[in-house]
């Protein structure tokens, strides 16, 4: 058994209520933590339609082990189940141990690899299940790799692009820097582009007889990793382990069209996998936050008041993290409080629109353009409001 008393000399010890969440899915971490008293839930995609309970940890046993040796982002949740007590361990403290304390270094690494052994063991153990349900029971494989990334309730939309689509698009060669290899995609002519009436405070740009949203991410046909243009740029840097398996295995799993003229369902697909693939840059908070509002005008456009709704309130999350976690410009911040105020009263919480683009509209060195879109909207709101 681990010497708890050395332990916590060497490390801080951590007390979470039953239902915390000690490691966010998503979230960089930087630290390991051994279990004392409770119990802890290791939770692929916590509180989302297609939630996975991976692994019950008990006392005496290590989680958040990956990412703390991977330097990498978490792909799980942990969270506590009843009134938990942990052992947080960081790097400085793991060093420490090995350098002066043998002993119980040894003694964590016998539990790591026992843990590494046995995690790899219930891998094995869930696909040899996964194949056997879908085969003993009839279940649509299509469907049960889909569900690995397009949200519950999302239905197929097969409308085919506008013809005159074609006439803003050029064709572009694009180097995959996830699998490596080139293929040809589009991207919009914005020379070409003509504004339909003024920009709106959410910030989404309408043009006349073209919708930049369907050619917004690019997607490599022999991989599928997905993106923004940007992240076809050699410069950026792509930390491929943040998102192998989940795309390998959907990429096993599904044979995706992506040719032209491309349809609605090739371009959900295309944002929601970019959502997977975010997880492999730095920018990451900015980028789902870029994706979630994209998605919710997608379904606007489709009038889906239900997958609109569950997108919006995704679309809030996201922007708010990336409010309150990033540094940003003042430009910048007051676009961000911008798509939140538009963002809380598509949810009709009017009052934290108000509050969201009051804050906007007194951002130091903001655009006065800007100001007099939020002073319009505050009124619609408003009235809004009243007619409630």
């Amino acid at each position: 058994m681990i010497d708890v008393k050395l332990l916590a000399n060497k490390s801080s010890i951590k007390k979470y209520d039953a239902g915390s969440i000690i490691i966010k899915e998503n979230d960089d971490c930087n630290e390991m933590f051994i279990l004392l008293i409770g119990k802890v839930k290791i939770i692929k995609n916590y509180e989302l339609p297609n939630e996975f309970v991976f692994e019950t940890v008990n006392p005496g046993n290590i989680f958040g082990e990956m990412n703390f040796f991977n330097e990498g982002i978490s792909n799980t949740t942990a969270v506590a189940v009843e009134d938990t007590t942990v052992a947080s361990i960081t790097k400085v403290n793991y060093i420490s141990l090995a350098k002066k304390h043998n002993d119980l270094f040894i003694q964590l690494m016998e539990i790591l690899s026992e843990r590494v052994a046995r995690v790899q063991n219930e891998l094995k153990l869930i696909n040899f299940e996964k194949q056997k349900l879908i085969k003993d029971y009839n279940i649509d494989e299509e469907a049960f790799y889909k569900s690995m990334f397009l949200p519950k309730g999302h239905v197929q939309y097969p409308m085919i692009r506008p013809e005159e689509f074609e006439n803003y698009i050029y064709p572009q060669t694009y180097v995959c820097p996830y699998c490596g290899k080139s293929f040809d995609d589009f991207t919009p002519l914005s020379s070409k582009m003509v504004l339909k009436g003024e920009i709106s405070c959410n910030m989404r740009r309408v043009y006349q007889s073209f919708d930049p949203l369907w050619y917004e991410i690019i997607t490599c046909p022999h991989c599928y990793f997905s993106a923004l243009e940007s992240g076809f740029d050699s410069e950026q840097k792509l930390i491929k382990e943040n998102f192998a398996d989940q795309l390998d295995l959907i990429r096993m799993g599904l044979k995706l069209d992506f040719k032209e003229p491309r349809n609605l369902d090739q371009v959900f697909a295309s944002h929601y996998l970019a959502l997977i693939c975010s997880a492999g840059f730095d920018n990451k908070k900015q980028i789902d936050s870029k994706l979630w509002l994209s998605i919710s005008w997608l379904y606007e456009d489709i009038k889906d008041k239900k997958m609109e709704r569950f997108a919006v309130e995704k679309a809030l999350e996201y922007t708010n993290i990336y409010y309150s976690e990033c540094e940003l410009s003042s430009e910048a911040t007051q676009v961000v409080l911008m798509i939140l105020g538009t963002l809380a009263r598509k949810l009709q919480n009017y009052n934290d629109a108000i509050l969201y683009l009051s804050k906007a509209i007194s951002v130091r060195n903001g655009k006065s353009v800007y100001k007099r879109l939020i002073d319009l909207e505050i009124d619609e709101i408003r009235e809004e409001k009243n007619r409630k």
